[in-house]
C-alpha cells in the first residue's frame, strides 16, 4: 500500500516548550489511521503542522511524495488535504447546501470578472458546486436537509455537516480533529459508518479521537503520542496491549487493588 502522508523528525518549539518532538508518521492511501494520546500530547499541533497553520522547528512533511513545509493551508487544501476542527464552525442562517458549497470553492475556475457578469462559466461552476456540495451532504447522511438552515441541526448533525463541507474540497487525505466531540453513542456509531463510506470512496482519513471505542471500530493503524512523542504504533490489536499505551493513556491497572 503506497504512502500518501509523510513526516520525518518533524518537531515543533513554542519558546522553550517542544509540542511535537522527532514525530515520524506515514498514512498509507486508503486507509483510516488514528492519533491518539491524553490532551496535551500534541496531536492537534501535529495536524495544524500537516495544513500549514504552524511551521515545523524542524523536519519534513511530504504528501504525494512532495513537500509542502512552508505551503499556505489554502493551497494545501488545493493540492488534495482536507480537515476538520474540535470546535464546530459553520454558517448558521446558511442553509447545509450553501455551508458545503464553500468548500468546493477551491475547485472553481470563475473569477470575480466571472461573477460580477455572470458568465456561463461562472453558471457552470455554480451548477457543479451545488452538485458535488448535495453528493457531499447524500454520503454523510445529510441530503434530505440540505434546503434547512444550519441552525436547526442538533449538535450530531452540525459535526457532519462540517465532515460533508471538508469532502466537498474532495481531499485525498481527511484531517479530523474529535469528530465525535458531544456525540451520544449512537450518533458516534453512525459516524463510523459514514468513515467506512468515505474510505470507500478513495479518502484516506487521519483521525484524532478520544473516543477509543471509535477508534478500535474504525481504524486499521493507531499512532500514539504522549508529550510530543511517538510512544507506540500498530493496529487496534496491538496498541490495545502495548503497555506504555496503557500506562500513558488507555490507564493502567493497579496490581494491588482489591477485586
Amino acid at each position: 500500500m503506497s504512502t500518501l502522508l509523510a513526516t520525518q523528525n518533524l518537531t515543533r518549539r513554542f519558546g522553550g516548550l517542544t509540542a511535537v518532538a522527532d514525530f515520524d508518521l506515514s498514512v498509507r492511501a486508503n486507509e483510516i489511521h488514528a492519533l491518539i494520546g491524553p490532551n496535551g500530547a500534541g496531536k492537534s499541533t501535529a495536524i495544524n503542522l500537516i495544513t500549514g497553520v504552524y511551521r515545523p522547528s524542524a523536519g519534513t512533511i511530504e504528501f504525494k511524495d512532495r513537500s509542502i513545509v512552508g505551503e499556505a493551508p489554502s493551497k494545501i487544501t488545493r493540492m488534495g488535504i482536507a480537515r476538520t476542527f474540535q470546535t464546530i464552525r459553520i454558517w448558521r442562517q446558511m442553509t447545509l447546501l450553501e455551508n458545503v458549497m464553500v468548500g468546493f470553492q477551491c475547485r472553481t475556475r470563475s473569477g470575480l470578472l466571472d461573477v460580477l457578469i455572470n458568465t456561463g462559466r461562472c453558471r457552470e461552476d455554480e451548477c457543479e458546486t451545488a452538485r458535488k456540495a448535495q453528493e457531499s451532504l447524500d454520503l454523510v447522511g445529510l441530503g434530505n436537509l440540505a434546503g434547512e438552515l444550519a441552525g436547526v441541526l442538533s449538535y450530531g448533525q452540525q459535526r457532519l455537516l462540517e465532515l460533508a463541507r471538508a469532502l466537498a474540497t474532495q481531499p485525498a487525505l481527511l484531517l479530523l480533529d474529535e469528530p465525535a466531540a458531544g456525540m451520544n453513542p449512537q450518533e458516534a456509531n453512525f459516524l463510523v459508518e459514514t468513515l467506512f463510506k468515505i474510505k470507500a470512496h478513495g479518502v484516506s482519513i487521519l483521525i484524532i479521537e478520544h473516543n477509543m471505542k471509535l477508534i478500535m471500530k474504525a481504524a486499521d493503524r493507531i499512532t500514539v503520542l504522549s508529550f510530543g512523542k511517538k510512544i507506540a504504533e500498530g493496529t487496534p490489536q496491538e496498541i490495545r496491549s502495548d503497555k506504555q499505551v496503557i500506562a500513558a493513556y488507555l490507564g493502567g491497572v493497579d496490581e494491588h487493588a482489591a477485586p
